[in-house]
């Protein structure tokens, strides 16, 4: 009967921190096999061996559920109908010591923003990824001091996986020593193009708050694919300033259930001052900037003779409400789904 070539021939082919890949080599049997396990490292007896399968005729097997901090050794030995193999038994082996993957918090059509958790005591992460079924990781080059990341330049058409590993002072003891297991396979959204009915009447660029100040960002970025409220208000106008933060609340829900929904503020005060400060302290959405064309060819357009205003459109710019007067999540929710 053929035996296997050597006590040491149950290799550790993988590991991550809750399972153990091993190989062994057959020598030209063809099986069946017995796989034990023991997880007492002080302790060789029989009753301390646990079976794991009586039926192998493959040279590997991924057991997974182990625990941290345990050292586990295995035996195997082939079986017959006539006679039984010797066993061949491991070294110790044990998981790798890491944290757990990143995961996805937010993603557009060219990046993909993740996070992990905080680990005590660390001064740093690393982050490295790849594109599904390639092998070859890519690491990010500087140690990053959040918790999150935001990845650009990624492909849409393509998934990525990504892995982390926390990085410490040279005085300090601790077990983290491998990057973490690969996420789960995360892709970027589909580009989607603002559809040619705004190109004519919005501008290229709108405003968008940034802590203190204000910003111009490209509209396409801002609004394609998604259902937008024209918001005509102002500062001097009394049920302005109690509509406004009625559409704040939904605004703000349906942002954080990610709905493709978004305000536009165009602006009725009389200068830009007020406007500015208007915007600032009550509109956490986009506007058009004052001095645009669009803010008045808008509100020509759409007839606006008094105020507030909010005139929703579809993705394709086609009128949802007209003027709507009770905003809620629940009608975003059915805006977005019209």
């Amino acid at each position: 009967m053929a035996e296997f070539e050597a006590l040491d021939s149950i290799d550790l082919l993988d590991s991550d921190d809750r399972s153990l890949t091993l190989t062994w080599k057959l020598n030209g049997n063809e099986g069946p096999y017995v796989l034990q396990m023991n997880d007492d490292d002080d302790n060789d007896d029989e009753k301390n061996w646990q079976l794991l399968s009586n039926t192998l005729t493959s040279n590997s097997i991924k057991k997974k559920n182990l625990a941290q901090g345990k050292e586990y050794k295995f035996r195997i030995r082939s079986i017959s109908s006539s006679d039984e193999g010797v066993w061949v038994v491991s070294s110790k082996f044990k998981l790798k010591t890491c944290m757990n993957a990143p995961i996805m918090k937010d993603r557009d059509s060219e990046s993909l923003t993740l996070q992990w958790d905080v680990v005590e005591h660390a001064i740093g992460y690393r982050i490295r990824y790849r594109e599904s079924g390639n092998t070859d990781w890519v690491e990010v080059g500087k140690v990053l001091t959040e918790t999150s990341v935001r990845k650009k330049n990624l492909i849409f058409s393509k998934s990525y996986e990504f892995a982390v590993k926390p990085e410490f002072s040279a005085d300090t003891s601790t077990h983290y020593d491998e990057f973490s297991h690969a996420s789960s396979l995360m892709s970027p959204l589909e580009k989607v193009n603002l559809h040619p009915s705004f190109k004519g009447s919005l501008p290229s660029t709108l405003l968008v708050r940034e802590n203190a100040t204000s910003v111009l960002k490209q509209t396409e970025d801002l609004l394609a694919g998604k259902v937008i409220a024209i918001y005509f208000s102002a500062s001097w106008c009394p049920p302005c300033r109690k509509f406004t933060p009625v559409v704040s609340e939904s605004w703000t829900q349906a942002k954080a259930e990610k709905l493709p929904f978004e305000v536009v503020f165009a602006s009725c005060d009389h200068d830009e001052s007020s406007f500015l400060d208007y915007f600032h302290r009550h509109h956490p959405w986009l506007a058009l900037p004052y001095d645009s064309e669009s803010r008045t060819k808008l509100a020509e357009h759409f007839k606006v003779s008094g105020i507030p205003r909010l005139v929703v459109l579809n993705k394709d710019g086609k009128i949802i409400e007209d003027n709507a007067r009770s905003v809620s999540i629940s009608a975003v929710r059915k805006w977005c789904a019209t």
